[in-house]
């Protein structure tokens, strides 16, 4: 698969955050990519770490939420936990999504 994107208006040091959706399951691929626009040069810049937010435990399921394997949450009144780290979109819900919630 080839996807053309334009990249105008972006300069330096960028993320690509890529999300693919598999149409017919609850399915998804996720790529993150490093790229220097117009850049060049030998040395890269020093590279900086980020500390990233925990992950939910507890609460209540919501779309657009990441979640980290081990998460557990309550959706319709039932206790989740999550199997595989992901971000939740609708449809995900976790009785839709037997592959990604176990009921515990």
């Amino acid at each position: 698969m080839r996807h053309t994107i334009n990249l105008s208006g972006f300069s330096g040091r960028q993320k690509l955050y890529a999300i693919w959706n598999i149409g017919d399951t609850v399915n998804a691929f996720y790529s993150c990519i490093d790229l220097n626009i117009g850049g060049g040069g030998t040395q890269p810049p020093p590279t900086t770490t980020t500390t990233p937010t925990p992950p939910p435990v507890g609460g209540t399921w919501a779309a657009n939420t990441y979640y980290a394997t081990g998460a557990t949450v309550t959706y319709s009144g039932a206790s989740y936990r999550c199997r595989q780290a992901h971000t939740s979109l609708t449809g995900w819900e976790p009785p839709n999504a037997a592959s990604l919630w176990e009921r515990i």
